[in-house]
Formats: C-alpha cells, sequence, structure tokens
C-alpha cells in the first residue's frame, strides 16, 4: 500500500495537487477502461460533439468504478492527506471525464465545485482524486489544468470576506490567478488533486 512521504506531504500543502505515479496496476486501468467504454456505450455523445463531456455513475450504477478507488489505494492516499480525519466518497459519484478533439479551448482560470442558483448551501467537497485512463504526455491533449498555490490563495480570501462569498462569487472568487499547469503523465497515475475518470473526496469528520 502506497504511503505518502514528509516531503510529498509538504508539497501538496504548498501546491494544492499531487502527481503519484504506479499506484494503481495496468490490470485495474484495463479494467476501468472497459467499464468507461460499457458507459459510453450505454449513453454515447451526440454525433458530432468536441469538447468536455461527462458521465455521473453512482456507485450502484458503477460498483467497478467505486471500488476500484479502494481497491486501487487511491481512498487510502487522500486518508493521508486529511488525517486523522478520513475521507469517503462524496455524493457516491464517479466522474467520467472526456474531452473530445477537436476542441481548442483553454481555460482562463480556476473554479470552485459546488455552486448552483438554487443551491443556498454548496455541494463542496475535500479532495478530487484522479486517475488518467490514457496516456497524456504532452500539453494540450484534452489534459487536466491546475492553478498551483489556489487553495491557500482562495482559503485567504474566505477568511478575509467569510463563507457567504462562495455562492456570491458563483463559484469565480476574484483571486489573482498563477500560471497553470498542465498535468502530463501515462495511463495509471492516481493523482490526490488533480482525468478520464474523476473521484470525489468528502472527509470525514
Amino acid at each position: 500500500m502506497a504511503v505518502l512521504s514528509d516531503p510529498q506531504l509538504v508539497e501538496f500543502g504548498l501546491r494544492g495537487y499531487l502527481l503519484l505515479a504506479h499506484v494503481v496496476s495496468p490490470e485495474a486501468v484495463a479494467e476501468a477502461n472497459e467499464e468507461v467504454d460499457r458507459i459510453v456505450a450505454a449513453a454515447p455523445p451526440p454525433d458530432g460533439h468536441v469538447g468536455q463531456h461527462f458521465y455521473w455513475p453512482t456507485s450502484d450504477e458503477s460498483a467497478t468504478l467505486s471500488q476500484l478507488m479502494h481497491d486501487s489505494g487511491i481512498a487510502e492516499l487522500g486518508n493521508g492527506l486529511v488525517a486523522p480525519n478520513r475521507v469517503e466518497i462524496a455524493f457516491s459519484q464517479t466522474q467520467v471525464a472526456l474531452n473530445i478533439p477537436d476542441f481548442p479551448h483553454r481555460p482562463r482560470g480556476p473554479h470552485l465545485d459546488g455552486y448552483a442558483d438554487d443551491r443556498p448551501v454548496p455541494a463542496t467537497f475535500s479532495l478530487l482524486a484522479a486517475l488518467l485512463l490514457t496516456d497524456q504526455v504532452e500539453e494540450n491533449c484534452g489534459n487536466l489544468w491546475v492553478w498551483p498555490g489556489t487553495h491557500r490563495t482562495h482559503a485567504s480570501y474566505f477568511r478575509e470576506n467569510g463563507a457567504d462569498a462562495f455562492n456570491e462569487a458563483r463559484g469565480y472568487p476574484p483571486i489573482a490567478w498563477p500560471e497553470p499547469v498542465q498535468i502530463l503523465g501515462e495511463a495509471g497515475p492516481a493523482r490526490a488533486l488533480p482525468a478520464r475518470t474523476q473521484h470525489r473526496w468528502q472527509r470525514q469528520e
């Protein structure tokens, strides 16, 4: 079972994400790819669609993806980031995130999940753990983008403006953005924060 080192914990605290290789076995990656293929085949994107396309299977709808997070050790790595607390699957959902070419969009900045016009209490979560099911070894190939250190900038903003500022900003607080990073990696690495399939974790007090 993988265990995070002290330098990795410091890196996570400073940058807000980690890239961890060789956490998930090739067999588990292959099984996850087969499950994603099944999900996409059951409800394919519209003809001609390009860009982002998401699926949100619950644990009941895709036990394979949910169980992978526990069996592979990804959940235990998440526990290491919130210890002595532990994580549980937020909203009982896995996100399958596709980025279908050609899609030249470049994100303007980061956002915070959980805002909705009709939701007075944001549906927030503690960690996003992502697993690459395809190689993404070059930039601008559907990569996941991160803005290092913005978790700390957001924390400072909310300390100064209060929790209600989340809804007032509609998920886009006016913070200073550093240069973004496109995550590069081969199929299989697990990421604690930063993707073809993603899991959201909620800290369990």
